[in-house]
C-alpha cells in the first residue's frame, strides 16, 4: 500500500453538487516524499548547468597535499551566486504558478495528491502558495549554497533537510513549509474535480 495515511471522513454534504473534498483522505508519507524527490530533481537539472558554468576547468578540486582546501576556489564565485539567484527564481515561479493553477507540481500530480488550506477543505490561497514556495525556495538554495561553498557544507546542509523530514512524525503530514503557509497536502481522488478549476471551491482569502 503506497499510502500510510488513515481514512478521513465522508466528504461535507455542504459542498456543490459533483464536487469532492479532496480534504476527505490525507496524503500519505511515500507520496509526499515520492513528489518532493520527482520536484528537486527537476529543479536540480536547472542548477547542474549552472554550477558546471561556473566551475573553475583548471581548479577542479581545489586540493592543496589531497586535502580540500576552500570549496568555493572550484568556482567563480560571483557567477556562482547569480546561478543561485536564477534558481531561486525559477523554482519560486514553479511551485507558485503550478500551485495556483492545479495545486500541484508535476511530481504533485504524478503521485496524485494535491494542495490545500490547512483546513483541507479550501483551496490554498495565492498569498498562502507564494509564502510556502518562497519559504522552500530559501531552503533548496541554501542547501546548494552550503554544498558549493561551505567545508562540510552537505553534512550541514542535512540540517535543513528537517524542513521536509517534519512529514515524517507530523500527524497531518506536514512539512515545516506547509506550518509556515498554512496548507496540508492531500490525496487527489480519481474523477473528482480539480478544486482550482474556476467555479469550484474558492481559494480562502486571495
Amino acid at each position: 500500500m503506497l499510502d500510510d495515511a488513515r481514512p478521513g471522513s465522508e466528504p461535507s454534504a455542504h459542498l456543490a453538487p459533483g464536487v469532492v473534498l479532496p480534504g476527505s483522505v490525507p496524503a500519505g508519507r511515500v507520496r509526499r516524499c515520492a513528489a518532493g524527490l520527482v520536484d528537486a530533481l527537476l529543479l536540480g537539472a536547472v542548477m547542474e548547468p549552472l554550477t558546471r558554468l561556473a566551475a573553475h576547468p583548471d581548479r577542479g578540486h581545489a586540493v592543496v597535499g589531497g586535502a580540500l582546501r576552500h570549496p568555493w576556489e572550484k568556482y567563480d564565485v560571483p557567477l556562482l551566486l547569480a546561478g543561485h539567484a536564477v534558481l531561486l527564481v525559477v523554482g519560486i515561479a514553479y511551485f507558485t504558478i503550478l500551485h495556483s493553477g492545479w495545486g500541484q507540481t508535476f511530481g504533485k500530480r504524478l503521485l496524485g495528491i494535491r494542495l490545500m488550506n490547512a483546513d483541507g477543505s479550501t483551496t490554498a490561497s495565492r498569498r498562502q502558495i507564494v509564502r510556502r514556495a518562497v519559504f522552500v525556495g530559501l531552503v533548496q538554495v541554501a542547501q546548494f549554497m552550503l554544498a558549493d561553498l561551505v567545508p562540510f557544507g552537505s553534512l550541514l546542509g542535512l540540517l535543513l533537510l528537517l524542513d521536509s523530514a517534519w512529514i515524517l512524525w507530523d500527524q497531518r503530514c506536514q512539512a515545516i513549509h506547509d506550518k509556515v503557509a498554512g496548507t496540508v497536502v492531500v490525496r487527489a481522488l480519481p474523477g473528482a474535480p480539480n478544486p482550482y478549476a474556476r467555479g469550484r471551491l474558492s481559494p480562502s482569502g486571495a
